[in-house]
């Protein structure tokens, strides 16, 4: 069986949280206090990882799919694991599709988008083959450079001199109403609740020992970071303006220069890009050939490609950017996913509990 240490877990943590994340003006219908929506999406979120890691906790050797299987019986568990495995499809198709439209509209206008975004899945696909303990250490390699290109930008967004911090005021003008109706479900559900994925992967850990610490902190690092942008994008933009552009942290880099020595910072928003939708892309691509060969019993590998052509067909079906950001954030974030980020798993809970209380020999 692979296995893979806490630092790549954490690491992993925050690159596949970051993710699109970052992209995206979260919370933008609280207008100016959508940073707030971002926290207390973050705080509903830590809920939800508590309940995760319980979860997991309580039979360690499974992932997500044996869990479903052990708890809610042979039947039912195999077509739920089934459900899980479209969701996954799912992501991993909704972030492929992110990347070819963001790829079109900012740097190449001119290329197709099937072959963006068949570039991408091929990526992944490889990935995906070579196996979980490499796509971990992937993410071990990249993350600091990744946290430098953050850096470098959020120093320069902070040191320049169009930074307007009355954007961010009056604090709650309207009252918590508009930001709780920001935050959840969308906020908490993307990007937060997507810490589900990680039940596929937290019973591979080498040493699950402080693995709960290790996996709260790089996620309180990564609510951190996405606040940090959402507010740097509203001081730097305004909430109307951050709200309706297609990629905000574009749209924040092409206000800031530093004459004579950097004019723009272009390049670098897309290899951040680049590399944060590579690695969520590519994990719901792994949770996805994962479980479906564990449901048919057979070898991931010969999954691998079938799993790839399916996600990276069904790219296709949205007829644009606009629509494919309206459905994922307005119809799926709010409608859907919730069924599997919270109501599934919170019955597996209540489940295990209910276990627990009556046989408490049987809990570890």
């Amino acid at each position: 069986m692979e296995k893979i240490d806490k630092s790549q877990l954490a690491s992993m943590i925050v690159l596949f949280e970051v993710g699109s994340s970052s992209l995206f003006q979260l919370g933008s219908e609280a207008d100016r206090d959508s940073w707030i929506a971002v926290l207390t999406g973050a705080g509903v979120g830590v809920m939800l990882l508590g309940m995760f890691l319980f979860i997991w906790r309580r039979d360690p050797g499974k992932n997500l799919f044996g869990l479903l299987q052990t708890y809610f019986g042979k039947w039912a568990g195999t077509v739920l694991a089934a459900m899980y495995v479209l969701y996954f499809a799912d992501e991993s198709m909704r972030n492929v599709r992110d990347f070819g439209d963001l790829m079109i509209l900012s740097v190449l206008p001119q290329t197709p988008i099937f072959v963006v975004m068949l570039v991408m899945v091929l990526l992944s696909a490889y990935a995906v083959f070579q196996g979980v303990e490499v796509l971990f250490r992937l993410a071990e390699l990249f993350l600091p450079w990744v946290l430098l290109g953050y850096g470098l930008l959020l120093l320069l967004f902070f040191s320049s001199d169009l930074l307007n911090a009355q954007h961010l005021f009056p604090v709650l003008e309207h009252g918590f109403k508009p930001v709780w109706k920001a935050a959840f479900p969308a906020i908490a559900v993307f990007p937060f609740g997507q810490m589900l994925l990680f039940l596929m992967f937290w019973n591979l850990l080498d040493n699950p020992a402080r693995s709960g610490l290790v996996s709260a902190g790089a996620y309180a690092f990564t609510c951190l970071l996405l606040t940090v942008i959402n507010a740097a994008n509203l001081m730097l933009l305004g909430g109307s303006f951050a709200a309706a552009s297609s990629i905000p942290l574009l749209q924040t880099t092409e206000v800031v220069e530093i004459p004579h020595l950097l004019q723009r910072l272009d390049p670098l928003v897309v290899l951040l890009m680049f590399a944060g939708l590579f690695f969520k892309s590519t994990l719901w691509y792994m949770g996805a050939v994962l479980g479906l060969s564990q449901l048919l019993k057979t070898g991931r590998r010969i999954l691998v490609f079938p799993v790839g052509a399916i996600i990276y067909g069904c790219a296709f079906l949205e007829p644009n950017y606009p629509f494919h950001v309206w459905m994922g954030l307005e119809i799926m974030a709010k409608d859907v996913f919730p069924v599997f980020v919270m109501a599934i798993p919170a019955v597996l809970f209540l489940r295990l509990l209910v276990i627990r209380r009556s046989n408490p020999g049987s809990c570890p």
